[in-house]
């Protein structure tokens, strides 16, 4: 396919003078929004289109999403710091756009004329989400209270950044004697860099650290990469104590009793109490079934001893094992690339398009030299959509961890017409060794599938404003689609249309595959993965699931402890880091460290708490239950069902967060959704 048949995509070779520049335009282009608006409609004039979409058509121009990708994964390190300070003076642009009083007062007036049944459900919801961006930063607060309340956005902001950029360094490793690895997988082992006297650098990256807390037979190794695992970024734990302040007393200044209170007071949960019923009550109703599988558990370990944290995956794995899943194995039937190529086979057969590689990139056009490049097209209707890169492998510098980034939001223009839509899978996968490509852990595959969500949410977005493009729907609503399709990774007809092993990938990769055998003579294995490797797979699913179910509650659960604390004061006196322990530790029935001991600093160590998820990690959970019930209801019987998938389309994609996202369940369902179908998923009495 050449470049005359699709339109153009986003270039990425900027350099740190260009990035500047774009800052500078986006500041030029927001101070003429303000002075049109204010220059030419009074409070008398103020309507839902020279006021309201006015300002949210300066939004389809910045180009902030793309700056965010160049600052968690550009591979030069000036380029990363040039796109994080152009991403600050955007997001001060884009303050000073709230916070200016005149506006307010068009906006209010606007908000007041407006009848609101000549809005359509999307106008309406513009109305309301932009009167609630306004009164969000200050605009109902007296003088004094209103300049300490920019005070603080402008700090937070530079706190932000500050945190992400610490979590896009290098994270470091350890390095360690082939004894002190004893059980990691050949092919893992081989792939780590070569030291001083024959050691191997075990990265603190994802691939590494949860390799060596698998596969490593001596717990003090596993223990010492945990601990230094969540004890990366030291510099997070001064700035997230303040964040946290900031925002309790920036939420207070604008009469709310916290932060939670103030971000779930538009979403589907409403209140901090909500959150917290549901928390708890699934505490509660995962607790028998943690006990049970503590109980298995402990039986692996050496009599009397205590279970800890690191010992979770090591012994998981063993189970595993005990019911004849070898994952090693397995992994070998997932190459990455040729998987991930099948996972969009699956996706185009679900949703009706059309995914092409791009296979005659120009230069720019990826922003670094692994990161492959996708065109995406609706097969009913032709049209083009947008384009999808995947970037999967580790390398120094990149964000730590997997994501979506929404690079070119979509949205519909004065004519009428919609823009394509540009949007990136950013991971860290298992790198591929000197004589095998990359193999995918289940887990992994998993990861992927849920990702590569995100992005198809994205390029099926048609929402007419960009505020509401593809995922952007209330953060306790987004996670659900993509937890959905997780389900297709347990099931056999999907497994086995996304294996090959990867001795059949090339004569090059059968070569690979022999030198690791004992006799060169022995056969190939089959091409595609045996019913009986799956069938122990899907057997395994609810192994622990008890344990990992209330992992997350726990995580959960210290969200809302930092984020609605009973007053600003108890925040101040909290230990952060003891109450990330102590909740882990309760919940999922590990031992840490010694009583008073923490584990290291976890909670800075990933943006879930500080741009992401903040105040609303509950949504993990609370999605889960959404996407257990959508499952159950639609998908569970026939999963590629193309007539109920294509339905879920129009009904849940295709809206992204442009209508009430309740409904919008309802109406797939046919009734509210229900926890039932989760817990009864988990294996735990409902």
């Amino acid at each position: 396919m050449t470049s005359h048949d699709r339109p153009s995509a986003p270039k990425f070779n900027l350099t740190e003078s260009d990035l500047a520049e774009k800052a500078k335009q986006s500041r030029k282009r927001t101070e003429a929004t303000l002075a049109a608006i204010l220059g030419s409609v009074t409070a008398e004039q103020a309507t839902f289109s020279n006021v309201i979409e006015a300002v949210e058509f300066n939004n389809r121009l910045s180009e902030y999403q793309l700056l965010a990708l160049l600052q968690n994964a550009a591979p030069d390190a000036n380029i990363r710091k040039a796109a994080s300070q152009a991403c600050q003076a955007i997001e001060h642009d884009n303050l000073a756009m709230v916070e200016n009083e005149e506006l307010f007062t068009l906006v209010d007036a606007a908000k007041r004329s407006v009848n609101d049944d000549s809005l359509t459900i999307e106008e309406k919801k513009m109305l309301d989400t932009m009167y609630r961006w306004f009164t969000d930063t200050g605009a109902k607060m007296d003088t004094e209270a209103r300049d300490r309340f920019s005070e603080i956005s402008k700090r937070s902001i530079k706190l932000r950044n500050a945190f992400m950029d610490n979590i896009a360094s290098d994270p470091g490793g350890l390095w360690m004697t082939e004894q002190q690895l004893a059980g990691l997988s050949r092919g893992k082992y081989e792939s780590l860099e070569v030291g001083p006297e024959g050691k191997r650098r075990v990265t603190l990256k994802r691939p590494d650290v949860q390799a060596a807390l698998r596969q490593c037979h001596d717990p003090e190794t596993r223990k010492a990469v945990l601990i230094a695992s969540e004890s990366i970024c030291p510099e997070n734990v001064d700035i997230f104590r303040e964040i946290v302040l900031l925002r309790d007393e920036a939420a207070r200044l604008g009469g709310f009793t916290s932060f939670a209170a103030q971000s779930t007071s538009n979403r589907l949960a409403k209140s901090p109490a909500v959150v917290n019923k549901l928390l708890q009550d699934l505490k509660r109703k995962l607790r028998p079934l943690v006990d049970r599988e503590m109980l298995e558990l402990e039986q692996l370990a050496p009599r009397g001893t205590p279970l800890h944290a690191w010992d979770f995956d090591y012994y998981h794995q063993q189970l595993l094992r005990d019911k004849n899943v070898d994952h090693d194995l397995l992994s070998e039937y997932f190459p990455a690339d040729y998987t991930i190529v099948q996972m969009m086979g699956v996706f185009q057969e679900l949703f009706g398009l059309k995914i092409e590689e791009v296979t005659d990139k120009e230069e720019g056009d990826t922003w670094h030299r692994d990161v492959k490049m996708f065109a995406v097209w609706d097969e009913e209707s032709d049209s083009f959509l947008g384009y999808l890169y995947t970037d999967i492998y580790p390398r120094p510098g990149k964000y730590n961890g997997a994501a979506n980034f929404n690079i070119r939001p979509s949205y519909i223009d004065e004519n009428g017409n919609r823009g394509p839509v540009a949007t990136a899978l950013v991971c860290n996968l298992s790198s591929p060794s000197q004589d095998r490509p990359s193999l995918l852990q289940h887990s992994e595959l998993v990861t992927v599938f849920h990702e590569l969500g995100h992005g198809i949410h994205d390029l099926l977005g048609r929402s007419k404003y960009i505020t509401f493009h593809g995922h952007r729907a209330v953060k306790d609503f987004i996670e659900a689609p993509s937890q959905l399709l997780e389900y297709w990774c347990w099931t056999p007809q999907t497994l086995k249309r996304l294996s090959c092993h990867y001795s059949h990938l090339s004569s090059q990769s059968e070569r690979a595959w022999r030198k690791h055998q004992s006799s060169a003579e022995v056969d190939l294995p089959p091409r595609d993965i045996l019913d009986g490797l799956i069938n122990s797979l899907i057997a395994t699913k609810n192994v622990n699931a008890g344990i990992l179910a209330s992992r997350q509650v726990a995580l959960a659960l210290f969200d809302m402890r930092v984020h609605d604390p009973p007053s600003h004061a108890a925040l101040e006196g909290m230990d952060i880091p003891g109450a990330f322990d102590s909740l882990l530790r309760e919940l999922t029935g590990l031992s840490r460290l010694e009583k008073g001991a923490t584990l290291g600093h976890g909670h800075v160590t990933t943006a879930h708490f500080v741009w992401g998820v903040e105040a609303s990690y509950y949504s993990y959970l609370q999605t889960r239950i959404f996407a257990a019930d959508i499952w159950k209801t639609c998908f569970r019987d026939d999963p590629m069902n193309a007539a109920a998938a294509r339905r879920y389309r129009n009904v849940i994609l295709d809206k992204g967060g442009s209508g009430d996202e309740a409904k919008m369940l309802e109406e797939l369902l046919g009734h509210a959704p229900s926890l039932g179908p989760y817990l009864e998923g988990l294996g735990a009495a409902i």
